[in-house]
């Protein structure tokens, strides 16, 4: 299932074998003149009732924050991946998305990146980083 990206491109809901997840690709909440067209999105892939295993969220800048809660909140995944973090350095943005999103959903489980290109793997419903 696809969803139409606040940017450019699209957001997709996957299900591979046991794995589902949702990729929102540019798909975010860019100030509040998007905040109609980011939720309607959003709430389309919610109303499907999919347990969504893995998010992947556009937690860039400041602004995107209250986007990136509104999608964890609706779409309840067990793992969100932050991402297009880029604009920001050492990856302490996402040390505070970290911080965010535990006090605010204490049952999904947020992944904080450390360097470039780093990897992880999914394996018996668990996302874990590879060494």
């Amino acid at each position: 299932t696809s969803i139409q990206s606040t940017d450019s491109g699209a957001g997709f809901l996957i299900k591979a074998d046991e794995l589902i997840f949702f990729h929102a690709g540019d798909h975010a909440q860019w100030g509040n003149s998007f905040k109609e067209a980011y939720e309607s999105e959003i709430n389309k892939i919610a109303q499907m009732n999919e347990q969504i295993d893995i998010a992947f969220l556009p937690s860039g800048p400041r602004n995107l924050t209250e986007g990136f809660l509104y999608a964890i909140e609706k779409l309840i995944p067990n793992y969100v991946v932050p991402m297009h973090m880029q604009d920001v350095p050492e990856f302490s943005r996402y040390k505070e998305m970290i911080t965010l999103v535990a006090e605010k959903f204490p049952k999904q489980k947020i992944l904080d990146p450390r360097y470039e290109w780093e990897m992880f793997i999914y394996s018996d419903k668990m996302l874990q980083r590879l060494k």
